[in-house]
C-alpha cells in the first residue's frame, strides 16, 4: 500500500512540476508568452503594446579586488531595459513586461484594464 502511495505521489508531483514553468505565462488569445522571449516573439503573440518605455538603469557590478585596494570594489554599468503594457479591457488584467539584453525577463500584473486607457495609450504612441 506505500509503495503504491509513493508512486502515485512522485506522479502528481511531476506533473505539477512540468505545469509550472508555464503556470504564470501570459496568454494572448490561445498562445502563450513565457520567461525568455524576444520582442519579436511577444509582438507574433500579442500583437504591439499599448504603451513602450525605454530605460536605461544603472547596475553595480563587483570588481575583482587589486594589491592596492582591500575590500570590495564597484563600478556602475548602463543596462538598457524595455518595458512593455498591456491593456485587455476592462475584464481582464493589465500586463507589464520587461524585457533586458533582447529577453524578456519579467512580467507584472498591474490591475484590470480599460478600453478608455488602451485607445489613449494607441494615440499617445503614434507620431
Amino acid at each position: 500500500m506505500s509503495h503504491r502511495y509513493l508512486l502515485t505521489s512522485l506522479l502528481i508531483a511531476s506533473i505539477l512540476a512540468g505545469l509550472a514553468g508555464d503556470a504564470w505565462a501570459l496568454r494572448c488569445e490561445r498562445r502563450l508568452v513565457s520567461l525568455g522571449h524576444t520582442p519579436g516573439e511577444v509582438v507574433a503573440r500579442c500583437g504591439r503594446p499599448q504603451e513602450v518605455l525605454h530605460l536605461v538603469e544603472h547596475r553595480l557590478i563587483e570588481l575583482p579586488p587589486t594589491c592596492e585596494r582591500e575590500g570590495p570594489r564597484y563600478q556602475a554599468i548602463p543596462v538598457a531595459v524595455e518595458q512593455w503594457v498591456y491593456d485587455f479591457g476592462p475584464h481582464r488584467l493589465r500586463v507589464l513586461l520587461v524585457f533586458e539584453g533582447g529577453r524578456l525577463r519579467e512580467e507584472r500584473s498591474l490591475g484590470y484594464g480599460h478600453a478608455a486607457n488602451a485607445a489613449r495609450w494607441t494615440a499617445r504612441a503614434r507620431p
